[in-house]
């Protein structure tokens, strides 16, 4: 008997309440060109914000007295600050703190640099500067005979890194 078929169950069904079927791509591709972009903007990360950093001043000059402490302790002469290297410093190590980039080396005017970062929590001047004197390069670089000039600058990212620079001259 013919009525009771499954097939006769569909007919009755109206055809409003049947699933849309989802569009293949041959049949609507202007659609699917359309759909690209939203799945790419899906795929996009965020844009992180820039690190908040601190300017340490007191660090900075205490940073800079140590420098020429030791440097006079070697029988070196102690250098003048530079206000040519103290603007370049400072934007250095701002950059290295904002942009979480660790310790590198960057085009500088004349002379040379050594710079660093570190993730203590507890650092201070002396600190810093026992590590460049840890390291045999930085500390050839810094106690050359014959510099005259230089700066330094230190910076706190909010997660308290501290990143630094110094700068100087011949």
């Amino acid at each position: 008997e013919s009525s009771s078929k499954p097939e006769s169950n569909k007919q009755e069904q109206p055809e409003e309440s049947k699933p849309e079927e989802a569009p293949q791509p041959s049949q609507k591709p202007e659609e699917n060109k359309q759909e690209k972009p939203a799945e790419n903007q899906q795929q996009t990360k965020p844009v992180e914000k820039p690190k908040e950093v601190q300017y340490m001043d007191s660090m900075t000059q205490q940073l800079w007295s140590e420098y020429n402490s030791y440097r006079q302790s070697l029988g070196l002469n102690p250098l003048k600050w530079s206000g040519k290297y103290a603007e370049w410093t400072r934007k250095h190590a701002e950059e290295m703190a904002k942009k979480n980039t660790g310790s590198y080396h960057k085009s500088y005017p004349e002379g040379g640099q050594v710079v660093g970062n570190n993730s203590s929590k507890n650092l201070n001047a002396s600190k810093i500067l026992q590590q460049f004197k840890n390291s045999p390069k930085h500390n050839q670089n810094i106690t050359e005979a014959d510099l005259t000039e230089g700066a330094c600058a230190v910076y706190k990212s909010s997660d308290g890194d501290y990143y630094f620079t110094i700068g100087f001259d011949y």
